[in-house]
């Protein structure tokens, strides 16, 4: 079995000492043969600069996943091309740096990373989801790579779910990002993809989806522009899930959801 770790959106600097704290005891528990998390907020609460992206790196992620914030940093450019490590979503229009697929070999297997966007709600430019991961699923499988997991980074569940069952039988895992609210739907799916809509962040409990809760109040109120600033307050939490790949044939045989809470940092 192939023992899978992702980590939900971690949030500027509080979301990084979380992680920091915990990696240990996610190792400890979990025993991952693959640490995968999302990077695209780790750096002030969006975008991710290659130091931070590092940093991560340096603490044991195999993998550092994104979403639309990722080109938010100039610097960031050139390190996508230099690192296929850290991902871009792969729908973006053809030509921008970086790679959206990462394949590695774990256990005499390999495992292919897909990074998405989704089109509903998240504004224009991305190509189709849905074409666009059913080639790539195509060319990977006929490279004989049956594990395959996508973290889709997408705002409207319906776009994830229906993405999900779409390549059912045909991709591993599917995991959504982005709201930065763990959702309570993980399911396994009928040809073996394992789901959810949404794994959740790493930050500050008492905020919104991580940032100070005042500047976002003071957005919604007056309508006027607010300095947005990552939440530093304790209690913390990390959000992500664990999953079980039959790397035999690709298909998910546990999925659960993992939620620290009440953390210190």
């Amino acid at each position: 079995m192939l023992n899978i770790v992702a980590v939900g959106d971690i949030i500027g600097s509080t979301g990084r000492a979380v992680f920091r704290k915990l990696k240990a005891q996610l190792v400890q528990q979990y025993n991952p043969d693959l640490l995968i998390v999302n990077g695209e907020n780790a750096s002030g609460g969006i975008g991710i600069t290659p130091d931070t992206a590092k940093q991560l790196f340096s603490q044991g992620v195999d993998i550092i996943t994104s979403g639309n914030h990722i080109f938010k940093y100039k610097a960031i450019l050139d390190f996508l091309d230099s690192n296929d490590s850290i991902l871009r979503p792969m729908n973006y229009p053809e030509g921008v740096p970086g790679t959206g697929c990462r394949i590695i070999e774990i256990k005499d297997t390999r495992l292919a990373v897909i990074n998405l966007c989704g089109r509903v709600f998240m504004g224009e430019g991305f190509r189709s989801p849905f074409d666009v991961l059913e080639q790539q699923v195509e060319k990977l499988r006929s490279k004989g790579i049956i594990n395959i997991i996508v973290d889709f980074h997408a705002e409207a569940t319906s776009e994830k779910k229906a993405l999900a069952y779409y390549q059912d039988g045909k991709i591993s895992l599917l995991f959504g990002t982005h709201t930065h609210v763990q959702t309570s739907d993980e399911i396994i799916l009928p040809e073996g993809c394992g789901y959810i809509s949404d794994i959740g962040f790493s930050g500050s409990t008492h905020s919104v989806i991580g940032m100070n809760k005042d500047a976002v109040l003071k957005k919604f109120l007056t309508m006027l522009p607010s300095r947005f600033e990552v939440e530093k307050q304790n209690p913390c939490e990390l959000n992500g899930i664990y999953c079980q790949i039959d790397e035999k044939n690709g298909k998910t045989v546990n999925i659960e959801r993992i939620k620290i809470e009440d953390i210190k940092v």
